[in-house]
């Protein structure tokens, strides 16, 4: 279990090396707040329902990991920001 924790920590520190602060920043250039990001995250996950109550799985998935993607940002955003 050890190990698995270890990758897991590497892993997490990987993504917020390499692709959330990055993104966070260039949102937060761009004008984003925590809100924002929170209401776009919203936005994008209710058309994955929308996609997936008309049986178009594979947008619906696509959509709703975009949705998440902007949830993992909404916090890089206000860590950034210091609000």
């Amino acid at each position: 279990m050890p190990a698995l924790q270890s990758a897991r920590y590497a892993l997490r520190g990987a993504v917020a090396r390499y692709f959330e602060r990055p993104a966070a920043g260039f949102l937060a250039r761009i004008g984003f707040t925590p809100t924002r990001a929170t209401l776009a995250g919203l936005a994008v996950t209710g058309g994955a329902g929308y996609f997936a109550a008309t049986g178009a799985f594979w947008t619906a998935g696509l959509l709703n990991a975009g949705g998440a993607l902007f949830d993992l940002l909404d916090g890089a955003i206000a860590r950034r920001q210091n609000s």
